[in-house]
Parts: C-alpha cells; sequence; structure tokens
C-alpha cells in the first residue's frame, strides 16, 4: 500500500433487517498478487460472524480459492499490531498490558513477542475468570510472567505497549494512565457502535497512525473526537503502509505517544490467505472444483 502497489478501498457495510443485522464486504487488490474480498454475514442465532474470502487470479481473472476467513482474520490482525509496534514503540518496550483476554488478545501478545523482548504481561478483561485463564496459559505457553489484574488502569499504568482488543461500546482507556513514550494499539471497535479509546487518548497523542485513513474516518472512535472538536482529519500523521515504506517517519523520539488505530484492511486479508493458498498446493490440501 505504501508503494502503490495495492489497492484497498473501505469496506462496504450492509446492514438489513430494520439494521439488527449485518454484513461487511472488504475487498483488496494487490499488484502481481492476487484480488479478493473478504464477506462477515453476521450469524444471529450464534451470536458471531460467518467469514469467507474469495481469492481471484489478478491476471486472467480466474477464481482460485473460497476459504474460511476465521483464522485468517485473527492471523493477519496481530501480524498488524506486531509490525505497528516494530515501527511505533521503543525498541526496548517490554511491558505490555492487554485489555480484552479474547482470542485476539492471545494472538497479539504472540504476535508482539516476535519483534520486542517482552517480559512482563498485564492482561485484564471484564469477565475475571476469563483473564485468570489467560494468564494460565499464555504463561505457560510463553515462559514469560503474566498477571491478570483487576482494572484497565491498573494493566496499563507503566506499560510500554498497551493493546485494547474487546468489543466495548462505551470508551475505556483514559490519557491519564499512559507515560510518556507509549504506544496504544487500538484493534477492537472496528465496527459501530464498538468504542475503546477515550476522546483525551486521541488528543494527547504525539501521532495517531492507521492501517487505512479512508477506513478510520468511518469508525466512531475517529469521528466522535472530530464531531467534538478536538480532532482533525489531518492530525492523522500516516498509514501504517506509509511508515514502513519509509515515505512517513514512525517515531521519532522516546517520549512520543503514538496510537494506531486497526481497522482491518483487506490488503492483509488478501495476501494472508494467498499465503494460505500457495501452501495448500504444495501440501495438496483442499477440495478442487470446477465452475463452468
Amino acid at each position: 500500500m505504501g508503494n502503490g502497489r495495492a489497492n484497498n478501498p473501505p469496506k462496504t457495510i450492509i446492514t438489513y433487517n430494520n439494521r439488527e443485522r449485518g454484513a461487511d464486504f472488504i475487498p483488496a487488490f494487490i499488484e502481481d498478487t492476487a484480488i479478493g474480498v473478504k464477506i462477515n454475514v453476521d450469524i444471529r442465532d450464534k451470536g458471531t460472524w460467518s467469514s469467507t474470502l474469495c481469492l481471484f487470479d489478478p491476471s486472467s481473472g480466474h477464481l482460485l480459492a473460497l476459504m474460511d476467513a476465521s483464522v485468517i482474520s485473527t492471523l493477519r490482525t496481530g501480524a498488524a499490531g506486531a509490525v505497528a509496534a516494530k515501527y511505533l514503540s521503543n525498541n526496548d518496550a517490554n511491558v505490555v498490558g492487554i485489555i480484552g483476554a479474547g482470542n485476539q488478545g492471545k494472538i497479539q501478545i504472540r504476535a508482539l513477542d516476535v519483534v520486542r523482548p517482552v517480559s512482563e504481561i498485564r492482561i485484564y478483561d471484564i469477565i475475571p475468570d476469563v483473564a485468570r485463564k489467560y494468564e494460565e496459559e499464555v504463561a505457560k505457553e510463553m515462559n514469560r510472567e503474566v498477571r491478570a489484574v483487576n482494572s484497565v488502569e491498573e494493566a496499563v499504568r507503566g506499560a510500554q505497549i498497551v493493546v485494547t482488543c474487546t468489543t466495548s461500546r462505551q470508551p475505556f482507556l483514559e490519557a491519564e494512565w499512559l507515560e510518556e513514550g507509549t504506544l496504544v494499539t487500538a484493534i477492537g471497535a472496528s465496527t459501530d457502535p464498538m468504542r475503546e479509546l477515550c476522546t483525551s487518548v486521541l488528543e494527547k497523542a504525539d501521532k495517531i497512525v492507521v492501517d487505512s485513513k479512508a477506513q478510520a474516518l468511518m469508525s466512531i472512535e475517529m469521528t466522535t473526537p472530530i464531531a467534538e472538536g478536538v480532532l482533525r482529519e489531518s492530525d492523522i500523521w500516516a498509514e501504517l503502509g506509509e511508515v514502513v515504506a519509509g515515505q512517513r517517519p514512525g517515531r521519532q523520539a522516546r517520549s512520543e505517544r503514538i496510537v494506531f488505530k486497526s481497522t482491518g484492511i483487506g490488503v492483509h486479508d488478501v495476501s494472508t490467505a494467498m499465503i494460505a493458498y500457495k501452501k495448500a498446493n504444495e501440501r495438496a490440501i483442499g477440495t478442487n472444483i470446477t465452475l463452468n
């Protein structure tokens, strides 16, 4: 994206049944790689989403694969958080506060551990038993100090990297709890009406980096502070792709407070799906079908 070799339109959201249900269409084109679209459809009776990815050959236009995209979504979101940390956090950042002990909370810390010397993990979840289970599982898997704590404030005070990965509809992260030099990676609240960051976090950030500016500006996480008059569109420093490509600097000072707002982009889905497709072919996994 940063080098102009990918086209990543904002996701299209369709609501139906009096806006009680919805579907997301998330397309992307990557030059010399693939065209694809991920489709998420609300499964109301299960309280979850059906996620399917259609992958096409950009040269011929032929359909290459249909695949379940649930695992792809989880993995690419964790990877995006780690890439953001690589470019936007201090090199020696080792204390991490995670808000939300679900699957994304686990994949985020696994990915972060690849790029930063993680030594201490604090986990908070609104369900204490879920946080304690996270503490046990992650401590055993990663051989790191993991502490389930009793509040968001306890999780983030003194942490150099803070990751929010919840489905909260009320902002809960306050700027006054964040130290100088902290990177906040906001993973949840990818669709309205979810929101994780209090306006003060964005207002006091030295830099705001997003995965897609067009898509971020569709999120209530960004539109609310703009409507309140404390944030402008021009306050978005860069897209992450621009930072990775060297077109815009990432962290420039140790003391900078930086927010990375992730909304989940199609380029990440399609590139990850292409890796899965190639590996499936190498291992003869999957079912071949012919479409007339």
